[in-house]
């Protein structure tokens, strides 16, 4: 783990680089970032070795069961003659890519917003699930759209995305993200709730989405979490969302989609593999966060650094080892290097 946490505070700190000095930074860090993922071996992470068997499958013309997207994309790098080494490698180059564009073009703090994608544990799932953060990267590009208030171009990416995993359907409420009331009383209303159903109820949700989603293994075969510990996680994760409701200057859209984040991460904290599912609304942080920290009246700006820096590191130290990515070893190195 040590080498993967020297490597958050390694990102942080060259953060700190003013915006217009951190175009090389910025590239160099995504090549690393490119390297370390796309040229794992297939022990790193529980599904790698699955793409494996996909890809091989597919070469022989056999069938799998996932969505056309990923069987199209594993096509077409057998129809140009490379290997499933190479096919990591470009599915790594294809999910990153167009979030160092957006985070360039987009973010308050580009490399700062690439920690927030590497500390809240977005990036190593890639390790694991690639397939579903490649549709991940799609929605962030359709939220951005959605943003500038092009909602067509939205739905066009959001089905994109349904395409290569069809739980990025789970972004489509976001369409109507904008008719949220902009009242205190109904963001910390929707909190409440949000809780009291995720802690209390979360059985009846996932009756639910067993109907409806394509993670009813997970559900039907997976216990859910302890009640008192994910009731303590929420308090302190909810205790976060009032401080930055209390402090930042515009509630905008940009806010209700962080506001939508939080009632999403109630209702699924004690869902098995919830935070699979929420990851299309996590990915938002790494472009809100560093919006937040430019947009807030706290005079004293080391405080909201401090506690938003402090928030990425214990998501970072909660959720790390997570999908079975150590020990991780890299096809270029051929060796173990980080147990």
């Amino acid at each position: 783990m040590i080498p993967f946490f020297v490597l958050s505070i390694i990102i942080l700190f060259l953060s700190f680089v003013k915006r217009d000095k951190q175009l090389y930074l910025f590239i160099a860090l995504g090549l690393i970032l490119i390297i370390i993922a796309g040229f794992r071996t297939e022990s790193v992470g529980t599904d790698t070795i699955n793409y494996s068997v996909f890809f091989e499958r597919i070469k022989n013309h056999g069938s799998i069961p996932v969505e056309p997207g990923w069987v199209m994309l594993n096509k077409l790098v057998q129809f140009i003659g490379a290997d499933y080494s190479f096919f990591m490698a470009f599915v790594s180059v294809i999910t990153l890519l167009p979030l160092l564009f957006i985070f360039y073009k987009n973010s308050e703090n580009p490399i700062l917003s690439l920690f927030f994608y590497y500390s809240l544990y977005i990036y190593f799932y890639s390790f694991n699930i690639s397939r579903q953060v490649l549709a991940v990267s799609i929605v962030l590009i359709a939220i951005i759209l959605l943003i500038k208030n092009k909602k067509i171009l939205f739905l066009i990416f959001l089905t994109l995305a349904a395409l290569f995993h069809i739980s990025a359907l789970i972004a489509l409420p976001l369409f109507f993200i904008d008719k949220i009331p902009n009242k205190t009383i109904v963001y910390i209303s929707g909190i409440g709730i949000a809780f009291i159903i995720g802690v209390f109820l979360t059985e009846t949700l996932s009756n639910y989405l067993i109907r409806i989603s394509s993670y009813s293994g997970y559900l039907e075969a997976n216990v859910f979490g302890n009640v008192l510990g994910n009731a303590m996680y929420l308090i302190l994760l909810n205790a976060f969302f009032i401080f930055v409701l209390l402090t930042i200057t515009k509630r905008d859209i940009l806010f209700k989609m962080f506001f939508a984040y939080f009632i999403l991460a109630n209702l699924l904290a004690r869902i098995p593999f919830g935070g699979r599912v929420l990851l299309f609304y996590s990915i938002f942080l790494t472009l809100f966060l560093p919006y937040y920290l430019h947009n807030n009246k706290i005079k004293e700006k080391f405080i909201p650094y401090g506690i938003v820096i402090l928030y990425a590191l214990i998501m970072f130290y909660r959720s790390f080892g997570g999908g079975e990515i150590l020990p991780y070893t890299n096809i270029m190195f051929k060796s173990i290097l980080i147990n």
